[in-house]
């Protein structure tokens, strides 16, 4: 019996995955930059920092993986900061431990590509330079036992196989990997003692500068300034070695479990980096934050001088989706199918409305369609129906979780958005006035007032001026069409 993704003309399931980690391998074959993608590149290139924001689920991974492949693999140098595990959470420790982990990351990239490409070395002829260089690696190493090395190879090799990098793992990763999978501590220093060109008449006082660059007590030191000095050292080498763009990538900071999903709690995490102008403004690298659009309020309340570094929406358009959906149907048919009218008994228009230009609510959603269809097992069809479809959205509204969207709850408050929801649909409105919120939910002035300044606050509702006083409008296209047709949600409760 054949697959329905067969009966509807396409060679795999176009729907069954939608995230960019889960497309690794395939997504550059129908990646569509979003507007502005070339302000960005110019930036980057350039070393100019930027504060790209999206809803969850517009791309921003996708957009960092397009960025790298992007890069001049020959004269750029970059990280990827997206596990937070390792940084102190504790306000006055982030900035220290932040550029800890950087170094590290930096001196990881850095063995692997000298070691690939001893030709790096000849841009820098200057002796102690190129001792510093290897004082700085080798400290490193010595922090790591010989099967960590061999354990952090593996990791580093998954890591950019998974995630795609081809382009950079093909020019810089494959040959280390292969060769040092079985390597001992001792036969690394000895390949990079070669690959250096170590020399061993310095004098003594320039052995003993490069002696102070040891980065083994990494981890003791506690003063900011004196990683801040070796992490200026590390940037500087690595211009020396002539990568002129350098850049540091900081995404899913929003998914750190520790910061509980709450804006407030994330911005204020990763203020002492995303606020430090002097490292956001250094010309010498640039970071680019790929951040929750919901962060940029209380990033700017916290004081980010978004006057000195540019911020960047990714928001997508209808047409947008349309041009995503089109690439990847494309793709998944080999060229068959172009649109979703070809293969869907409803107006395509609504789906997108849905999805609240998210690419992956869209896919999301018609993946949840499609096990619909697919379970009803009517032979000899070619189109998914509009049953399906009034089935399908029923399903994903009522699974839909709307932590997704929002924090678990209002700062301090143990108000939960689904104890919101629940009040909204008690109304029976999305477009309404302090007083009908009132009556409808039974509360005193006072209770409303305070609940609507959360709803506000979580961006469950905006304000608008009209006829001389404020009503208020629920922000979710997905929530707004559920209230108005009174679709099941898991979870509802009112307060």
């Amino acid at each position: 019996m054949s697959e329905l993704y067969t009966k509807l003309g396409f060679e795999s399931n176009p729907f069954e995955t939608f995230s960019a980690e889960n497309e690794t391998q395939v997504l550059n074959q129908f990646y569509i930059p979003p507007r502005r993608y070339n302000t960005i590149t110019r930036a980057m290139h350039n070393n100019v920092s930027n504060y790209i924001f999206a809803k969850r689920g517009n791309g921003k991974t996708a957009l960092l993986y397009s960025l790298i492949n992007d890069l001049d693999v020959k004269n750029s140098l970059h990280i990827v900061i997206d596990d937070f595990s390792k940084i102190n959470i504790s306000k006055d420790k982030v900035e220290l431990s932040f550029l800890k982990l950087t170094i590290k990351k930096f001196v990881e990239t850095l063995i692997f590509r000298l070691i690939n490409n001893k030709n790096i070395l000849d841009k820098c002829n200057n002796v102690v330079k190129r001792n510093e260089i290897a004082t700085i690696i080798f400290s490193y190493l010595d922090t790591i036992s010989k099967e960590s090395y061999i354990n952090e190879v593996e990791r580093i090799k998954g890591t950019y196989t998974k995630n795609n990098f081809k382009k950079f793992f093909n020019n810089y990763l494959i040959n280390v990997a292969n060769s040092l999978a079985s390597a001992t501590l001792d036969m690394l220093s000895t390949t990079i003692s070669n690959a250096l060109g170590m020399q061993s008449f310095l004098s003594d006082k320039e052995h003993k500068y490069i002696k102070s660059l040891k980065i083994d007590n990494l981890e003791d030191i506690s003063s900011y300034s004196d990683i801040k000095l070796i992490f200026d050292k590390l940037i500087s080498l690595i211009r020396e070695l002539g990568f002129t763009t350098i850049t540091i990538f900081v995404d899913r900071v929003d998914e750190y479990s520790e910061l509980e999903n709450f804006p407030i709690k994330i911005s204020e995490f990763i203020h002492p980096i995303s606020g430090n102008t002097v490292l956001t403004n250094d010309t010498r690298f640039s970071f680019q934050f790929l951040l929750w659009d919901k962060l940029k309020e209380p990033m700017a309340k916290l004081g980010v001088r978004f006057d000195k570094v540019t911020q960047i929406s990714i928001d997508l358009k209808v047409e947008e989706l349309e041009n995503i959906m089109k690439e990847r149907l494309k793709y998944y048919s080999s060229g068959k199918i172009t649109n979703l009218e070809s293969i869907i008994d409803i107006k395509p228009s609504l789906i997108f409305e849905l999805a609240d230009s998210s690419p992956r609510n869209m896919f999301r959603l018609l993946f949840t369609v499609y096990n619909l269809q697919e379970d009803s097992a009517i032979e000899n069809i070619n189109r998914i129906t509009e049953n399906a479809f009034e089935d399908g959205f029923n399903d994903y509204i009522y699974e839909y979780n709307f932590y997704y969207d929002y924090p678990m709850n209002s700062n301090q408050e143990k108000f939960t958005v689904y104890e919101f929801i629940g009040n909204l649909y008690a109304l029976k409105k999305t477009y309404f006035t302090i007083k009908e919120y009132t009556e409808a939910c039974h509360l005193t002035p006072a209770q409303t007032k305070k609940q609507i300044e959360k709803m506000l606050e979580m961006n469950v509702i905006s304000r608008l001026m009209s006829e001389g006083e404020y009503k208020y409008q629920v922000v979710s296209k997905l929530l707004t069409y559920a209230i108005n047709r009174n679709k099941n949600i898991k979870g509802i409760n009112s307060i």
